[in-house]
């Protein structure tokens, strides 16, 4: 509830994140797929993956994100935990993300190491940093040896569609002080207005003018 119509806008970064929800239940959208996760879940989002998180029919939740470079893993560019551990699971264009649930032994591992280094935060040791790190890593070694990966790629179309979403949201994010018309919008992308509207709405489930009230009511804040 702390956030403007209880949800928090569509965005990616280099950063990894990841999801636990301590109370409650919440819809949490990676690309196409929407997860709903209850108290007790988690998630893993990958490095440069669009995401959105939103309430869940009306209701509050309270969740933890933690969130950190690739590089807290491996150290240094070229590095063998770089290329072995971390390229492996930032590059497989199948693995955008993992839902975590406390059923699965390996899964509620992770789960447990994330509420671990949230209490830790709290009241950081003297060595917090240290341990920080040897925790994470041990998150990102059971989704190594666990995360499925060599799927096949995602459909030249998914991923031109993402692309194009990404392009779109961060034009009126930039934007969203000026007057943007769904010309403008259309032409950041080189397709018709009629075409822009029909792929946003499929995405977003709202317009781009919709959307645009949106960031306005959410950054203006």
């Amino acid at each position: 509830s702390r956030y403007e119509r209880k949800s928090f806008l569509w965005h990616w970064h280099k950063e990894i994140e990841l999801t636990i929800l301590l109370q409650g239940e919440m819809q949490y959208q990676i690309n196409d797929t929407v997860y709903h996760l209850r108290e007790g879940d988690g998630m893993f989002c990958n490095s440069n993956i669009l995401h959105s998180g939103s309430s869940y029919q009306g209701s509050d939740c309270i969740y933890i994100s933690t969130t950190f470079h690739p590089r807290f893993i491996y150290g240094y560019e070229n590095s063998i935990l770089q290329s072995k551990y971390v390229d492996k699971i930032i590059g497989d264009s199948s693995l955008t993300g993992c839902h975590l649930s406390a059923d699965i032994p390996w899964q509620k591992e992770i789960l447990q190491t994330l509420t671990k280094i949230w209490e830790m935060s709290q009241s950081p040791s003297p060595a917090y940093e240290m341990q920080m790190q040897l925790l994470l890593s041990h998150i990102w070694l059971n989704l190594w040896e666990n995360a499925t990966f060599g799927q096949p790629e995602p459909a030249v179309n998914v991923q031109k569609s993402m692309d194009r979403l990404k392009k779109i949201l961060s034009y009126i994010q930039s934007h969203y002080t000026e007057k943007i018309t769904l010309a403008d919008i259309a032409a950041q992308v080189n397709i018709c207005q009629s075409e822009c509207c029909r792929f946003f709405k499929k995405h977003m489930n709202q317009s781009p003018l919709e959307y645009i009230k949106t960031v306005k009511s959410k950054l203006e804040q």
